[in-house]
């Protein structure tokens, strides 16, 4: 049995999305400010957001037209298909450092 993705849009064709362990509430709510956000495992691939958002109809259509890929890291967004569907992601499946904390221990002159 396989369990189905629902995708709720922020506003008319515009999806924010996270994807992994490591978003933290505060890279929440810095990115995406209050929006709606759709919280989505780490395995999903292009053809199946391309699919939730309603940009094909199928992850097969999306393959055909270059959506075969892996979500990169980060942050990024695109604007795609005739309706010009916004979809924002934020993906952190990996431990990073704390660019506020590392900043507070550096000199002005870049130097700890």
């Amino acid at each position: 049995m396989t369990m189905e993705i629902v995708l709720k849009a922020a506003s008319p064709g515009d999806f924010n999305i996270v994807i992994g362990d490591f978003v933290t509430e505060k890279d929440i709510e810095l990115m995406f400010s209050g929006e709606i956000v759709c919280k989505m495992p780490e395995n999903i691939r292009f053809p199946v957001v391309m699919r939730l958002c309603g940009v094909f109809k199928s992850n097969n259509e999306a393959r055909r037209n270059g959506w075969d890929k892996d979500i990169p890291e980060g942050f990024s967004e695109w604007v795609v298909g005739k309706k010009a569907i916004r979809i924002t992601i934020l993906k952190a499946t990996k431990e990073r450092i704390d660019v506020e904390s590392q900043a507070e221990v550096q000199n002005i002159d870049g130097n700890p």
